[in-house]
C-alpha cells in the first residue's frame, strides 16, 4: 500500500496505490509494480494496512485463512480481491485463434442451471441441528422419503407455498436437490402429497422426539409452559370437521376458520400443537392440551387473560401445577410509595408493586408501565375531549332560541352518545335540563340544555392508567422475576407472527382434511428449525428476523458452467459462487463451511 503526494497551488494531494514487490530477473533488483489504483478518496484506516495486505496476499495465493479477521477487514480484503481478479480476467493469455493454452475456447463456455442455495444451506443446518434426519431414520422411513420430508420443510422455510408451487421451486429455482443428493425433475405433485401423508401419520412421535432432542443438546428450561391459540382462514370450500365460522384474528369474518393451539417452552420451542374448531372457546382447550402433553407436576403454565378463567386456575391448582396469568379483576390497585422500579431490555421503566392475596395462596404483582401509562392517558384524554365537545354541542343546540327538543328524544340521543363513547362515558355525571311547555293535556317537557361533570372513580383506568395485575401461586418468585417470566409469553406471539407472515400459514387453500393438517404440521416443523437457527444466532449477537436472513441469502447462487472442446470433450463444473460479506457472517455464526458445493464432471472424447 502506498500513497504519493503532489502539490497544486500549495495544496497537498494524495493518490493511493496497491503495490506488489518482485525481483527483476534481468537486473536481479527488487522492484515494485502497481496492482490497483485506489484513488484519492481511499478511507480505510492506515493503521490496518499491514493486516489488510497480509489477508489480501493469502486470498490471491489461495491459502486458507487460519484466523478470523474483523468484519471490516474481511469485507475490504474481499472487495479488493474481486477488483484485482476482475482486472486480471481481462488479461487471459490466448494464441492467435483466441484459444487459451489448455485447449478450451472461451467462446464455448456456457453457464446453465443458476439456482439459489444460500438460504437452503442455512435451513438444512437448522434441520440437522434439530435432529430431523436422525428422527426420520429412527421411524423407519426410506432414504427417498426422508429427503422428501426435508425438502418439504426447507421449502416452507425459504419459499412457502402449496405442494405444486414447492415442486416447481425445487425443480427450477433451488439448489436444494444438490445439497440433499436428490433429483426432483422426474417427480410429480403426488410424490409430495404422499410424503405429507406419511409425515402426518407420525406427528405425535415426531413432536415428542424433537423435543427430547432439545434439552440433550442445550440446557433449556422445561419447567415453563407457555400456551396460547390463534386461528387462520381459508380460501375456497374446505372439507374439514373443524372448519367453523367465528371471530377471525385477521378480521376475515367472511371466511371459514380453523384454530391452532401451541404449547411452548421457555426458549420458544413448540412442545405440543393441536388443531381445534375455528369457533372454539379458548378456555376449554387447556384440558385437551394438558392431556396430550402430560406435563410433570410443578410445571408453570403461563397464559393470557382469555384462557385464565377461574375454573382453569382452580383446576391447575388442584393438579399441582403452577400458573402465572394476567388478572381479570376490573379494579386497579397501585401504591407508588411501595413500588420498585425496573429497567426493561428496551430501556423502558416499569414500576412493580407486590402484594400477597387475602387467602395467602397467590402473589399479586401490580405493574405500571410508563409507556403504557402515557399511551392510556393520551387515549383517555382524546376520547374525553371528543365526548365533552359532543355534550357541549348538544347543550348549545338545545339552548338555542326556538329549539323544542322532546325530553324522551333528548334522552335517547344522549343514550346513543353514551354508547358511542362507552369507554369513558361512565366517568361522567350527565344531567339533562328540562322544562314544561303547554298547559293541561297539551303539556309536555322539552330539553333546555345539558350539564356534565367528571366523577372521581378510584381503582379505574382513569385513576390508574397503565396498571395491570399478574397473578401466580409460585410464592418463591419476587416481583421482578414474576414480570420477566410473564414477558416470555411474547414468544408465543412471535411464533404466530412467524407462522403466518414468514411461513405462509395464512390463508389455507387446501380442501381435504389430511392436506390441511399436514400444511399446519409442516409449518410447525419449519418454525422449529428457524427457532433453532435463531438460538444459535442469538449467541453470536445476531437478531435478524428470518425474513431478513432469507432475503440476504437469496442472491447466493449455485452455477453450473460447461466448457466444451471437440478433441478434449466436456467439463461441467457445478459450484456455488463465492459468498459475499453478509453471507459469510451468517455462515460463520452457524459454523458452516464457506465452500457449500462443488462438483466436477469431465467427459473424455474418444
Amino acid at each position: 500500500m502506498d500513497k504519493t503526494g503532489k502539490s497544486k497551488s500549495g495544496k497537498p494531494y494524495y493518490t493511493y496505490k496497491l503495490l506488489e514487490t518482485y525481483k527483476d530477473k534481468s537486473s536481479q533488483k527488487i522492484r515494485h509494480r502497481i496492482i490497483l489504483i485506489l484513488g484519492a478518496g481511499y478511507s480505510f484506516p492506515e493503521s490496518h494496512w499491514k493486516e489488510l495486505c497480509a489477508l489480501l496476499e493469502r486470498k490471491l495465493a489461495g491459502i486458507p485463512q487460519l484466523y478470523s479477521a474483523s468484519a471490516d477487514l474481511e469485507s475490504e480484503a474481499q472487495r479488493l480481491y474481486q477488483l484485482i481478479m476482475r482486472k486480471r480476467a481481462l488479461e487471459v493469455p490466448k494464441d492467435q485463434n483466441g484459444i487459451p493454452l489448455d485447449g478450451y475456447c472461451i467462446g464455448d463456455i456456457e453457464t446453465t442451471k443458476v439456482r439459489s442455495i444460500g438460504a437452503e444451506y442455512l435451513a438444512l443446518k437448522g434441520a440437522k441441528e434439530l435432529g430431523l434426519p436422525q428422527i426420520f431414520a429412527e421411524l423407519d422411513f426410506s432414504k427417498s422419503m426422508r429427503d422428501l420430508f426435508m425438502a418439504l420443510i426447507i421449502a416452507r422455510m425459504v419459499h412457502p407455498g402449496s405442494e405444486r408451487s414447492t415442486l416447481r421451486w425445487l425443480k427450477d429455482r433451488s439448489g436444494l436437490g444438490l445439497l440433499l443428493g436428490m433429483d426432483f425433475s422426474p417427480m410429480k405433485d403426488m410424490n409430495l402429497h404422499r410424503a405429507c401423508d406419511a409425515l402426518l401419520s407420525k406427528k405425535d412421535e415426531i413432536e415428542d422426539r424433537i423435543y427430547k432432542n432439545i434439552p440433550n443438546s442445550r440446557d433449556y428450561n422445561t419447567a415453563i409452559a407457555l400456551y396460547d391459540l390463534t386461528n387462520t382462514y381459508f380460501e375456497g370450500r374446505p372439507q374439514h370437521p373443524d372448519i367453523k365460522r367465528g371471530h377471525s384474528k385477521e378480521k376475515r369474518f367472511d371466511a371459514p376458520l380453523i384454530s391452532l393451539g401451541v404449547m411452548l417452552d421457555w426458549n420458544g420451542f413448540i412442545r405440543k400443537s393441536m388443531i381445534f374448531p375455528g369457533n372454539v372457546s379458548e378456555p376449554k382447550t387447556l384440558d385437551d392440551i394438558q392431556e396430550a402433553l402430560k406435563p410433570a407436576p410443578g410445571t408453570m403454565f403461563i397464559m393470557d387473560r382469555g384462557i385464565a378463567t377461574a375454573n382453569n386456575i382452580s383446576n391447575l391448582r388442584e393438579r399441582g401445577f403452577r400458573y402465572l396469568v394476567v388478572s381479570k379483576e376490573r379494579k386497579r390497585v397501585f401504591n407508588i410509595e411501595l413500588s420498585e422500579p425496573l429497567v426493561t431490555a428496551s430501556n423502558g421503566e416499569i414500576l412493580l408493586y407486590s402484594k400477597l392475596a387475602d387467602d395467602g395462596l397467590e402473589n399479586r404483582v401490580y405493574c405500571r408501565s410508563l409507556g403504557r401509562f402515557a399511551k392510556e392517558e393520551a387515549m383517555l384524554k382524546g376520547r374525553m375531549e371528543k365526548y365533552e365537545a359532543e355534550l357541549e354541542k348538544l347543550n348549545a343546540k338545545w339552548q338555542a332560541q326556538g329549539a323544542k327538543k322532546d325530553l324522551d328524544e333528548a334522552n335517547r340521543q344522549l343514550g346513543g352518545l353514551r354508547k358511542e363513547y362507552r369507554i369513558i362515558s361512565h366517568y361522567y355525571d350527565v344531567k339533562v335540563l328540562d322544562k314544561q311547555v303547554g298547559e293541561g293535556k297539551f303539556a309536555t317537557r322539552i330539553a333546555t340544555g345539558v350539564t356534565f361533570s367528571l366523577k372521581k372513580k378510584e381503582g379505574s383506568k382513569l385513576s390508574h392508567p397503565g396498571v395491570y395485575c399478574l397473578r401466580t401461586n409460585d410464592l418463591s418468585l419476587n416481583a421482578e422475576e414474576v414480570w420477566r417470566t410473564y414477558m416470555r409469553l411474547t414468544k408465543v406471539e412471535s411464533v404466530f407472527r412467524c407462522l403466518k407472515s414468514e411461513l405462509g400459514l395464512r390463508p389455507i387453500f387446501h380442501r381435504k382434511k389430511t392436506r390441511i393438517d399436514c400444511h399446519l404440521f409442516v409449518s410447525i416443523l419449519a418454525y422449529q428449525c428457524i427457532n433453532m437457527i435463531r438460538g444459535i444466532f442469538s449467541g453470536k449477537r445476531i437478531f435478524d428476523s428470518w425474513g431478513t436472513i432469507v432475503e440476504a441469502l437469496s442472491n447466493h447462487r449455485l452455477v453450473t458452467t460447461t466448457i466444451s472442446n471437440e478433441q478434449k470433450g466436456t467439463i461441467e463444473v457445478s459450484k456455488a459462487a463465492l459468498p459475499e460479506e453478509q453471507h459469510r457472517i451468517y455462515y460463520k455464526a452457524a459454523n458452516l463451511p464457506i465452500i457449500i458445493y462443488k462438483k466436477v464432471i469431465k467427459t473424455i472424447k474418444n
